[in-house]
């Protein structure tokens, strides 16, 4: 999976999460979706595109520096914990779609260069 694949796939799936904000796990995406990112690293095409270590391993800030999204100095995306959570629908689709704006402005930068 390259980097435009990455981000066109995290769009999708985080564009579904912000227009259905009852969905508060990736596993209840449409299996459709969820079979797309099931068997990536932490179900997340960025994080397998960025990162691709195994979970429970020791994440450096620099291998998530390159992410769109942004990270904690251990790894951790802020943005999918806000969305994680998230209290209420509402929450959840405003975090989701946080998502897929940093994704969009990532790659309108790339068609810019």
């Amino acid at each position: 999976m390259n980097e435009q694949k990455a981000l066109k796939l995290t769009i999708k799936i985080w564009d579904y999460l912000a227009k259905h904000g009852n969905v508060s796990d990736k596993e209840d995406l449409p299996r459709r979706l969820w079979w797309r990112i099931k068997w990536l690293n932490f179900n997340c095409p960025l994080c397998h595109y960025y990162r691709p270590s195994k979970e429970g391993e020791r994440i450096t800030r620099n291998r998530c520096g390159a992410c769109p999204l942004p990270h904690r100095l251990e790894g951790e995306c802020i943005l999918y914990n806000r969305w994680r959570r998230a209290e209420t629908n509402q929450e959840r689709s405003m975090h989701a779609q946080e998502i897929v704006n940093a994704c969009v402005k990532r790659l309108f930068e790339e068609a810019t260069r």
